[in-house]
């Protein structure tokens, strides 16, 4: 890997696929452990689609995207992302036409404002067939109103140690501000590496969260801190850290595995 120059823009339909690779490899899939191949598959046929909407918790709408400045030619074949393509709307489902363009991704964040979270998550959940017959309504909600929630980042293997879960956090920051909303996010107790990285742009502890089970750490980025972050975002690009391995929001898998 030479390429070092990355940029941070908003998600397109066309990039549904590979937001749903990216979510699930947040949430801890290994795409190629034989002994999950097919969980994988099947929960990343499940996943597209809903990408692909714009009122679901992973629609493009609510993703960035870390690209490489120049194609990865280097990328290996089998890490690509399945093909994508610009999509039209219908019924508030999009669909795929034409070919994508060389592939140049490299990560994702998802986020949103936490007051669409409920609803979201409602439908979000209904559209999978892994969560048929199971109700969310009485789970506690991750993010709340005066939120943006940042639910899934992941940088894939072979571009860490760019800090590009960095840039794409500081990108996200700054827009939760543009909307005037607090910055928020959930954090595994034990990931250190997620913390201090977290601690690193602003986020503070703000209590904890009992989301699907696991016990997570609310972390959310004060007024004050935050407009230094974002003014520091616009005149620095740093490259330390492997911040790839955070995965906000963690949530069970949408296909489970055979323990």
């Amino acid at each position: 890997m030479h390429t070092t120059s990355f940029t941070i823009r908003p998600a397109t339909c066309a990039d549904a696929p590979f937001i749903a690779q990216g979510v699930l490899t947040a949430i801890g899939w290994n795409m190629f452990d034989p002994a999950t191949a097919t969980h994988y598959q099947q929960s990343l046929a499940e996943l597209t689609p809903i990408c692909r909407r714009t009122d679901t918790l992973y629609s493009w709408r609510n993703t960035l995207i870390a690209e490489c400045g120049t194609p990865c030619a280097d990328m290996p074949e089998h890490h690509a992302p399945s093909p994508a393509s610009p999509c039209t709307l219908s019924d508030d489902t999009l669909h795929p036409s034409d070919a994508h363009p060389a592939d140049r991704r490299a990560g994702i964040l998802v986020s949103y404002d936490g007051g669409l979270y409920h609803s979201m998550r409602r439908l979000t959940f209904s559209l999978l067939p892994s969560f048929s017959g199971v109700s969310v309504e009485d789970m506690a909600d991750e993010t709340t109103a005066g939120e943006y929630y940042m639910d899934s980042l992941c940088v894939w293997p072979q571009y860490r140690g760019h800090a590009l879960g960095r840039q794409l956090l500081e990108a996200a920051i700054a827009r939760a501000r543009s909307m005037r909303l607090t910055p928020t996010l959930l954090v595994d107790p034990d990931n250190a590496p997620a913390k201090r990285l977290y601690a690193s742009l602003g986020f503070q502890p703000a209590g904890q969260v009992v989301a699907f089970g696991h016990l997570y750490e609310r972390r959310v980025v004060p007024a004050q801190s935050s407009r230094q972050g974002t003014a520091q975002a616009a005149t620095r690009v740093e490259a330390s850290g492997q911040a790839g391995h955070a995965a906000p929001g963690q949530r069970p898998t949408l296909a489970c595995p055979e323990a």
